[in-house]
């Protein structure tokens, strides 16, 4: 079974306990223990056999926390809709689809919303001609045209903005860069970190029985640094993992 090992509550893992936890199961480094505890939450683990997650469940049990080890299809995400427009009413969200539609959502249909900046490396490459000259016994003088190719990488932190509505049937996304703000803000905050907070706590006014993540739990209270993720993929595992957990007896539902 393709599993996944995921927390059954919310509270942080410390780095003393994922050092004590993989220490405990053979193929893990204290470097690892000292990444994870940095990028993991929520999904503590993917791609994980049977045997390797039930020894990493018993591992983390000892250290106190407590953990689920549950099939990777459960945490799959349905495909993000790429959005740059998002309207605010009374009654309704609404959110342009890729093909610039209008697409109203109920309040009551917003399940979740969450912001973070995520760390990306973005590959960039240059192209240059060179006309360099040669000569030979048999051709002689001849001119010939070189082609240099170079490869950089260059670190990106967009901003990423979801809205996922009920049972995570559909998802929205947007980035800070490409969001046209006049839409929600008449006069939007000139800096982008208040104009996020502006951003998440305008939605969870409407929406206050929406999940937040860390992220956007973090703007609506103010603060001024929100959260970072180490990649893509650590975003969406903690939405994953919210969406799921709010199934589990207990949750609160999505």
């Amino acid at each position: 079974m393709n599993a996944v090992l995921a927390q059954l509550h919310p509270a942080p893992v410390s780095e003393a306990q994922w050092r004590r936890a993989l220490s405990l199961v053979p193929g893990y480094t204290d470097a690892d223990a000292l990444r994870l505890a940095r990028e993991a939450h929520g999904v503590l683990f993917r791609n994980l056999d049977t045997p390797k997650a039930v020894a990493l469940q018993l591992a983390f049990r000892s250290t106190g926390v407590e953990t689920a080890v549950v099939p990777a299809d459960k945490f799959r995400l349905v495909d993000a809709k790429f959005t740059r427009r998002i309207e605010v009413s009374d009654d309704t969200l609404r959110i342009s689809d890729p093909i610039g539609r209008l697409v109203p959502v109920p309040w009551a249909h917003v399940a979740l919303i969450a912001v973070g900046s995520v760390r990306q490396l973005d590959i960039a490459q240059t192209v240059t001609y060179e006309n360099q000259h040669d000569f030979n016994l048999v051709q002689g003088v001849h001119q010939e045209v070189v082609r240099d190719v170079r490869t950089s990488l260059h670190e990106n932190v967009p901003w990423l903005i979801e809205i996922i509505l009920t049972g995570g049937a559909m998802r929205f996304q947007a980035e800070d860069a490409q969001l046209a703000w006049g839409y929600l803000f008449k006069h939007a905050p000139p800096q982008l970190l208040p104009r996020l907070v502006a951003l998440v706590q305008l939605l969870v006014k409407h929406a206050p029985h929406a999940m937040l993540n860390r992220g956007a739990l973090a703007l609506r209270d103010g603060s001024d640094g929100g959260v970072a993720y180490a990649s893509r993929p650590a975003f969406s595992d903690e939405l994953a993992w919210m969406l799921w957990r709010a199934q589990q007896p207990g949750g609160r539902g999505a």
